[in-house]
């Protein structure tokens, strides 16, 4: 029994070509929306990564999840997907490690909340962090 294989449908899906540059700016649109979304929620939902870590890990799963559950997409897709949020991610690096402000956008700044040995508990005002979630921390 011989496969029969639509070279098209395998790497581009239903869409076509002329869809393909669309693919590269709207993933980097999501990659900023993501990751500004992610910085307004604070730096209780990152805990250990870093914001835009988070971003290009939700970034990639998402696009390698497409392909692997619907017959319509593509290969070529995600492939283009992943370019750009690699890219995104280099350039943020790239530009974290370079800019000083740039870096207290995307990372933000960090706050002392043990000073001299005891609690600074002026900086608690400006986190969202509850004692209790502090404490929790420390134990």
């Amino acid at each position: 029994m011989i496969l029969s294989i639509n070279w098209k449908n395998f790497f581009i899906g239903e869409d076509h070509w002329a869809f393909l540059p669309e693919i590269a700016p709207r993933t980097f649109l999501m990659y900023i929306i993501i990751l500004t979304g992610l910085r307004l929620l604070g730096k209780r939902g990152v805990r250990q990564l870093s914001v835009f870590e988070l971003v290009v890990i939700i970034s990639l799963g998402s696009a390698a999840g497409d392909p692997m559950f619907y017959q319509e997409i593509g290969l070529l897709i995600p492939i283009v997907i992943f370019s750009v949020i690699v890219g995104a991610y280099r350039l943020t690096t790239y530009l974290t490690a370079k800019n000083e402000k740039i870096e207290d956008l995307i990372e933000g700044k960090c706050v002392y909340l043990i000073k001299d040995g005891r609690c600074n508990t002026e900086e608690f005002d400006k986190e969202a962090l509850a004692l209790d979630e502090f404490f929790s921390e420390l134990r």
